[in-house]
Formats: structure tokens, sequence, C-alpha cells
């Protein structure tokens, strides 16, 4: 007596690897277009926060009454930790400290209106899935190089006021030092690890372009 068995053997389909990469790429880029679209909707009232207080300033720098508060009476009272506004306020502005004020207040402005607006198209590029391309490279040194500048010229600024304060005050402060090199560190190393993630996307965009040279 034979007994026959029939075993039926099911062979699995064999994935390639690219296209296991293709579906998890397409995956993460899809990931970052819902973040980047919610970070696209916070902007929005953040720019218009930024634009109405920078207006603002502006508009209380012009129209504060003349005084006799001079450059170096106010920068004392910002780095001694006083209330600008109110020192200007009860003693008004001299003409030069106003104009400094007007100055000082629209360089950067201008330079956070630039830098929301690289950021934006940035972001609308992630949106739309161009992630690692020309395009959205170039928005991304544009900003890069704005909070550069910001970085830069605010640790300039905190350190000529704080030379400026202690000329004022004609005696040397230590804590206005110490304050200016905690401020200039922590600026230097969010200037530090944002290089690191332009030269990781420049990286990127290279890997890609040459990715698809080579389909």
């Amino acid at each position: 007596m034979t007994f026959s068995s029939n075993k039926h053997y099911t062979k699995k389909r064999h994935v390639p690897k690219r296209e296991i990469m293709n579906a998890t790429r397409k995956a993460k880029i899809q990931s970052i277009g819902r973040v980047s679209q919610v970070l696209l909707y916070l902007l929005k009232p953040t720019s218009f926060l930024l634009y109405a207080l920078g207006l603002l300033f502006l508009l209380t720098f012009s129209v504060m009454r003349p005084g006799s508060v001079s450059i170096t009476a106010l920068v004392t009272a910002g780095i001694s930790g006083e209330d600008v506004f109110d020192v200007s306020k009860v003693e008004g502005l001299m003409l030069s400290t106003r104009f400094f004020c007007i100055a000082l207040t629209s360089y950067f402005l201008l330079m956070c209106i630039f830098l929301l607006r690289h950021l934006k198209q940035l972001l609308h590029c992630f949106y739309q899935g161009d992630v690692f391309n020309l395009t959205a490279l170039t928005h991304a040194r544009k900003a890069y190089k704005i909070n550069a500048m910001i970085i830069v010229s605010w640790i300039i600024l905190h350190l000529l006021f704080a030379i400026i304060a202690m000329i004022g005050k004609g005696e040397f402060e230590l804590n206005y030092l110490s304050s200016w090199c905690i401020d200039s560190v922590s600026e230097l190393i969010s200037l530090v690890i944002s290089t690191l993630l332009l030269w990781a996307f420049e990286l990127g965009t290279d890997l890609n372009e040459e990715a698809e040279l080579t389909i």
C-alpha cells in the first residue's frame, strides 16, 4: 500500500531593494510634506505678529516726545536690565537716539522679513515634495546666510553695548561681559548646528542628483 502526498510550495515574491527604498523614500517625503504644511500655517501668524511688533516699535520711537536721553544712556539702561520704553517715556529721546532706535529696529526687522520669506519658500518646496533639489537648497542657503548675519550682528552689537554702558558708568562691570559671553556662546552654538544642517542638506542634494543621473 503506497501513500502519495502532494506538497505545494508557494514561492515568495522577491522585492527588489530599490523598490523598497523608493517606497520608504516616498513615505518620508509625504511625512515631510505634512509637517511642512503645518509649519507653513504656523508661519502665517508668526509673520503677522513680527510685522505688527516691528511697525509698533517704529511708530513708538517716531512719536516719542523729545528729551534728554542719549544713545549712551539708553544703551546703559538696556544693558542694566531697565525698561527702555519707560526710560524713554519719562525723559524723552534725543534726535540722534531716535534715529539710532529706528535704524536698529528697521535693520533687524528687514533681516527677519527676508529670513521668514526664504523659510516659507523652503517649506513650500518640502510641501510639494521637492526636498533635495537645487531650488530648496538655494532657499536654505539664503536663509542660512541671513540668519548668520543676524547672529553676528547681534553679537557685535551686544559687545558694543556692553562697552558703551561701562564707559557711560565709568566703571568695569563683569556682569555685562559675562552676559555677553553666555549670549554669544549660545548664539554661536545655534549657528554651528545650522551650518551642519546646511552641509547635510548640500550632501543630500548632491547624492540625489548623482542617483538621478545613474537611473
